[in-house]
């Protein structure tokens, strides 16, 4: 579909100047999916990834990737999005950042943070995402999280934990900490398990 709509990248980049938030969205995805042939677009994809609205900046983002492989302005967007109040932006900041795979690796400390998100599928997502960006982080992220059940099943009653985060890492399964109903430690805090996601 690039080949086809290469001739229209002048076209595409003067959407990006629009007063109308759709259409700057729509020349960004336009010029992804002209790929590298829309290099001349690069400059104004650059300004546009300013954008204070979250779904131009995430698309101007996306194509400034497609086009140059633009990583610094890419994870700049993306890493924003991640402390954005929408769980649609945080989840496709993720999406996009896990698509990038190793080159996103400088976002692995923001990517970390939002595996203890309040939503259920961000920190799905994060996992997913840390996996293919940064797999040593992840499993920091585990050996941290195995520290702190272990700590916490000391100064608590003696009860079974849930399987180590370490194996299914290693198996390739997803984990989610959970807070044991009814179980505090002797400081008051609640106990978690490890459990299979």
């Amino acid at each position: 579909m690039g080949e086809k709509l290469a001739g229209q990248v002048p076209e595409f980049i003067t959407y990006l100047k629009s007063d109308d938030r759709e259409t700057r969205q729509l020349g960004a995805v336009l010029l992804a999916a002209v790929g590298p042939k829309a290099k001349a677009a690069v400059p104004g994809l650059l300004e546009a990834a300013e954008s204070r609205d979250s779904w131009v900046s995430l698309s101007v983002a996306r194509a400034l990737w497609s086009i140059d492989r633009q990583t610094n302005a890419a994870v700049r967007v993306y890493t924003s999005s991640l402390q954005s109040t929408n769980s649609t932006h945080r989840q496709l900041a993720l999406v996009y950042l896990r698509q990038m795979g190793t080159a996103a690796k400088a976002a692995g400390p923001q990517i970390q943070a939002a595996q203890k998100d309040s939503d259920y599928l961000i920190r799905q997502e994060a996992e997913k995402t840390l996996r293919e960006v940064d797999p040593d982080l992840l499993y920091s992220s585990f050996q941290e999280v195995n520290k702190r059940v272990a700590s916490a099943s000391m100064r608590g009653p003696k009860k079974p934990a849930g399987e180590p985060a370490a194996r299914h890492l290693a198996a390739g399964r997803p984990y989610r900490e959970v807070p044991s109903a009814g179980s505090t430690g002797i400081e008051g805090r609640q106990r978690l398990f490890i459990i299979p996601g």
